[in-house]
């Protein structure tokens, strides 16, 4: 059983939040089942073993490639594994969606695509490393080489990613159009086009997902006890009080055991 994510290298910060990891052997029928929440970054998302399901907005299932992107989404997703997991995910900034597929994120908001053949070979390159250490290092050497041109010149600008990060407990949607001195429309369509999100979907998300862990934390940035439940049912499929006890589906699971220790918690 191993569940785990290495950080990008220095160059790669503005780029990528990390590489995850979760491989899990005779995974058993009642512990298939996995909540993915929203965290304002996207998927790519490299599957070595069973096939598995991702449940669509209508209810429908829908078989996952192995090879698969996923845009932000905007409240929990339902997935259902196979017998055995094995898969390793990058976990992208929308500026590095942008530059790897000359798209904009809006477009497969709450939606997956098809990886490109680009990254189909990537995949093919991981099957043959020996070890899950020896595919991270591969990833990270295959997007220095895809972002070198950026990197070197220093061209993405993150300003409205960390602003809303630093202001997202009273966030407002006016205050940040001024600070960038833009009208609050044109921060709106200029920001979805990049981020997949409305500034304040963003910010929402960030919110809550940043402060998760810590219950009296989280209950203290919402002003009652009714918006946060149904804040926590949108982005987790499940109440403040379900949060608290024993998880089951592995990646909601693995989200809180990390953000705990992250605010020192046992």
């Amino acid at each position: 059983m191993r569940v785990d994510h290495v950080l990008p290298p220095e160059n790669l910060e503005k780029l990528i939040d990390y590489v995850w990891i979760v491989q899990y052997s005779d995974l058993p029928v009642d512990k298939r089942e996995d909540l993915i929440m929203p965290l304002g970054h996207l998927n790519i998302i490299f599957n070595f073993e069973s096939l598995y399901d991702m449940v669509l907005d209508n209810g429908s299932y829908d078989k996952v490639p192995n090879v698969v992107v996923v845009g932000q989404i905007q409240s929990a997703k339902k997935v259902f594994y196979g017998e055995n997991v094995y898969q390793i995910g990058i976990s992208i900034l929308p500026p590095a969606f942008m530059l790897l597929f000359n798209l904009n994120c809006n477009e497969i908001t709450d939606r997956t695509m098809t990886g490109t053949p680009e990254l189909w070979d990537l995949f093919s390159a991981l099957k043959q490393e020996l070890s899950a250490e020896a595919r991270v290092r591969h990833i990270y050497a295959f997007l220095e080489t895809r972002f070198e041109l950026y990197l070197e010149n220093d061209q993405l600008d993150t300003e409205m990613m960390d602003y809303i990060e630093a202001h997202s407990a009273e966030f407002s949607v006016k205050a940040m159009a001024d600070y960038f001195y833009m009208s609050v429309s044109t921060l709106e369509r200029q920001f979805k086009k990049k981020m997949g999100l409305t500034p304040k979907a963003y910010a929402d998300i960030i919110k809550f997902s940043s402060r998760i862990g810590d219950a009296e934390k989280l209950q203290s940035h919402y002003y009652d006890q009714a918006h946060l439940i149904k804040t926590s049912q949108k982005y987790t499929g499940k109440t403040t009080k379900q949060l608290s006890e024993t998880q089951n589906e592995l990646t909601l699971k693995y989200i809180l055991e990390m953000s705990r220790k992250k605010d020192g918690q046992s």
